[in-house]
């Protein structure tokens, strides 16, 4: 096994390795099968070499699905060695064995992998998923691996490739954002907040009342003026079965009901309610919610810094690569717009007449 400190690869040796895997699985299962995806004004191309990986990835992007397009701005090559038969070259799977068996020696506080990352070529080895993601910045390509798609877990089911994602969004003027986004047809919020805030419950509530929804968790904006927001991913989460049965609505829409008790149910709303999928809207507030002990729900004004310390810590511990520019772009939104405080109260049933509210108020 390698150690740290080891001599390593530079980071464009480490891309080649990865690519050329990709490659010679491509000579075990054929051409390769394309998806292509509009993030904002942009265009991802997905190229799998095999089946399952697209079973497991795509269900969460089905709402950006494009006709596929050669030319797009950034093309991702994914692969797994179960479906392929094609492991890691010797090198990196030696590196993935080290990062496994002691990640704080291999990895950086932002969890890039010491030694193979740099400005021009991030990389990572996620810890829960196991999945190695690597960015060449300058040629636009990416490679995504993992042992076996079959076992890719329910969050990153939830929000594929969002690392590879975020890196590149914030080459080409957006920036991912940990927060749900709902709203109608002449604006929306962002709802921030780390988990157990009741970001995701109120997004689904809104859902339940009519409103359009942008994404639970995690989507986009771009940076600079006027302040708009993209979708990402159409997955909606609920924490087990108590939190379903506050929305019934939803029950045949869970993905995976078997899911142990530790893990979240997935909905892919584009399944089941598409015509209530927004892809775009501009932001006309950012609402922070906080679950009470009240009867009824109330809302407040709260300050740009209140709204940024809801917005900026879970969206940087949650993004590898330079905090900085990630950290300007949310502090820039938060002061250009209004921002409040939703005081979750009761069952929160009343949330979402509070927040369209705040919509009338913002919409000439």
């Amino acid at each position: 096994m390698l150690q740290p400190g080891a001599e390593r690869l530079e980071p464009t040796a480490c891309f080649d390795l990865m690519l050329a895997g990709f490659d010679r699985a491509l000579k075990r299962t054929g051409p390769p099968i394309a998806h292509c995806y509009r993030f904002g004004a942009c265009t991802v191309r997905l190229l799998f070499a095999a089946g399952p990986l697209v079973d497991a990835l795509t269900p969460a992007l089905a709402h950006l699905g494009i006709d596929d397009d050669d030319l797009a701005d950034l093309t991702v090559h994914l692969w797994d060695t179960r479906s392929t038969g094609e492991p890691l070259s010797p090198f990196v799977g030696l590196l993935t064995e080290g990062i496994a068996s002691d990640p704080y020696q291999w990895l950086t506080a932002r969890h890039e992998i010491i030694g193979i990352s740099n400005a021009r070529v991030p990389a990572t080895l996620d810890q829960w998923s196991g999945a190695f993601s690597v960015l060449d910045r300058e040629t636009a390509k990416a490679v995504y691996w993992v042992h076996d798609a079959t076992a890719v877990p329910y969050f990153e089911r939830g929000a594929p490739l969002r690392t590879l994602l975020s890196w590149w969004l914030s080459d080409v003027g957006y920036q991912s954002v940990h927060a749900a986004g709902v709203g109608d047809g002449d604006g929306g919020v962002l709802l921030a907040g780390k988990g157990g805030s009741g970001k995701s419950s109120t997004a689904l509530r809104c859902v339940d009342a009519g409103m359009r929804y942008l994404g639970d968790d995690y989507c986009m904006f771009s940076v600079g003026l006027p302040a708009r927001a993209f979708s990402m991913y159409n997955t909606a989460k609920l924490n087990g079965l108590v939190d379903l049965q506050r929305h019934p609505r939803f029950v045949p829409m869970v993905e995976n009901p078997d899911a142990p008790e530790q893990e979240k149910l997935l909905i892919f709303l584009e399944r089941h309610l598409p015509h209530q999928m927004v892809l775009s809207f501009p932001i006309k507030a950012i609402v922070v919610p906080r679950v009470t002990d009240g009867h009824a729900s109330t809302i407040t004004d709260i300050s740009p810094g209140a709204a940024l310390a809801a917005l900026a810590p879970t969206t940087l511990l949650q993004r590898p690569g330079s905090a900085n520019g990630a950290l300007r772009a949310m502090s820039e939104l938060a002061r250009s717009l209004p921002c409040y405080e939703l005081r979750l109260g009761g069952d929160a049933a009343d949330a979402p007449e509070l927040i369209a509210g705040v919509l009338d108020a913002h919409t000439p």
